[in-house]
């Protein structure tokens, strides 16, 4: 220990600070070998994991041959061409149903 009184608060704050650096050493080597017990998990990023090949396979047999509506030989279904009287049916519809619902629309008011 140091005889001189103005030192051994100095020495105290030394060695706090190398038990610092200590346990921060420690703790990068942990994490070091932490690091490198991870990237030994890693799978190889040249090969394909075989489950997910098996489920592209499946996925391709049994999902089937869908037309793209962008492709040539692509045709409309005739129940969903939308001509003008379609679309007039659908605004009758909707008309009606806003004419149902006003009634109750008005009670909601007048109880308010």
């Amino acid at each position: 220990m140091c005889k001189e009184a103005f030192l051994v608060p100095l020495t105290s704050q030394c060695t706090r600070v190398n038990l610092d650096l200590h346990k921060s050493h420690c703790l990068s080597l942990v994490s070091s070998v932490q690091w490198a017990a991870f990237m030994a998990k890693m799978p190889d990023v040249n090969q394909n994991d075989p489950e997910d090949e098996a489920r592209i396979a499946e996925a391709e047999r049994t999902i089937g041959d869908y037309k793209l509506k962008s492709g040539s030989k692509y045709k409309v279904p005739k129940h969903l061409i939308a001509t003008t009287v379609s679309k007039c049916q659908e605004l009758l519809i909707a008309r009606e149903e806003v004419g149902a619902a006003l009634p109750d629309f008005r009670d909601e008011l007048d109880w308010i």
